[in-house]
């Protein structure tokens, strides 16, 4: 069996270029890549499309440091702290990123779309309003 190989974080961070997607696991203050947003920073990185079901302090990093573009997702929240997302909100009120805000079951539809290879996946969502 072939040993994995292993790169540092400024070499797996030079490996997205500007304007990859990207996604990222965990939930809200949990196994969240901080480091690398960090690094991705350093290393002058734009024009990111960062698509998550929940967003949380990493993704405020990223887009209050400029790096991204488009933002898809959820949330973003800080577990006990509670929703925030104002570097979001600032960038967006300035028109300097483009947010599109779906439901937890919608974003996780778009993933299992692309997982099998289709444009969408049919769900019995629906959107409600409560006035």
């Amino acid at each position: 069996m072939k040993a994995p190989k292993i790169i540092t974080l400024q070499e797996a961070a030079a490996l997205i270029k500007n304007g990859n997607c990207l996604a990222f696991s965990g939930f809200t203050i949990w196994r969240r890549p901080v480091a690398m947003c960090y690094e991705l920073l350093r290393q002058s990185k734009k024009d990111l499309h960062l698509f998550e079901v929940q967003g949380g302090f990493h993704s405020e990093v990223l887009i209050g440091g400029g790096a991204v573009k488009l933002w898809e997702g959820s949330r973003i929240g800080q577990e006990i702290i509670g929703k925030m997302g104002v570097n979001m909100s600032r960038k967006q009120v300035a028109k300097e990123i483009l947010v599109d805000d779906y439901s937890h079951g919608h974003a996780v539809g778009r993933i299992m779309a692309g997982s099998v290879g289709i444009p969408f996946f049919p769900t019995a969502l629906a959107m409600v309003q409560i006035s």
